[in-house]
């Protein structure tokens, strides 16, 4: 019982793998958010659970090939190489600056046009680069808040006619949006690296569950009235989502 990590080179990138074994009938393989997770019983040997292991990279590689952006959210970013970033339509440049410090810290210089970070001297590999998304994040959705705020309005005056308490705009990874029974709009700051059209699709998925707080048929038929063409904005995030982060 227990778990241990493992990475594997696939078509040039070092791809990370977390191995459970625990109590359980099947083994299961999946993308996971920082690494592909295997689940394998532990009542198999240890033979079987290498073969098993071979087995889910076979898959991943197959996988991949399907989809050739299956892997890119495991691909590390060198963000001191990287001096600027693509987002919501616009290309903003960004400065690291050391300094003697406990904690990193992040703002939009209005003048320059630039956003500039500051991170403690010591802090290096993945707790950098955790500090440096974060900090990228939290700017970026300030920056744009009133603008993601004054689209969701729009939409919301055009189609909807609801009642709006927030709209709020925060990193988020597992989904691309919410919308609570409060009438709380919440959308992801990685909705800002996809198309216009597509972040509209979203904010109309969200305003469509002040009508209905479920995924029923009455639900999509909302969306479809509004997005007849919804169904290829949901595909190009299936698509293309992974390469929507910091």
């Amino acid at each position: 019982m227990g778990s241990f990590n493992q990475v594997v080179s696939i078509d040039g990138q070092e791809v990370p793998f977390k191995i459970y074994i625990e109590r359980r009938n099947s083994v299961r393989v999946s993308f996971g958010r920082s690494c592909i997770n295997l689940r394998i019983p532990s009542s198999l040997s240890g033979g079987a659970r290498e073969k098993h292991f071979a087995d889910a990279v076979t898959w991943v590689k197959n996988q991949s090939r399907e989809n050739p952006n299956a892997l890119k959210r495991y691909k590390e970013k060198d963000y001191d190489v990287i001096t600027n970033i693509t987002i919501y339509g616009k290309s903003i440049p960004f400065t690291i600056n050391y300094k003697k410090r406990q904690s990193g810290s992040g703002k939009y210089n209005l003048e320059k046009e630039t956003i500039e970070l500051y991170l403690p001297y010591e802090i290096a590999g993945l707790e950098k680069d955790k500090m440096i998304k974060s900090l990228l994040s939290r700017v970026c959705g300030q920056l744009f808040l009133p603008k993601i705020t004054a689209r969701v309005m729009e939409i919301n005056d055009k189609c909807f006619h609801k009642k709006i308490k927030s709209v709020n705009l925060k990193y988020n990874k597992s989904n691309w949006g919410s919308c609570s029974t409060a009438s709380n709009v919440n959308l992801s700051t990685r909705l800002l690296f996809a198309p216009l059209n597509v972040i509209d699709y979203v904010i109309v998925h969200e305003l469509a569950h002040l009508c209905e707080m479920n995924h029923s048929s009455r639900f999509w038929n909302i969306v479809s009235q509004i997005m007849p063409d919804y169904k290829e904005k949901e595909e190009w995030l299936k698509i293309n989502g992974v390469r929507c982060d910091f």
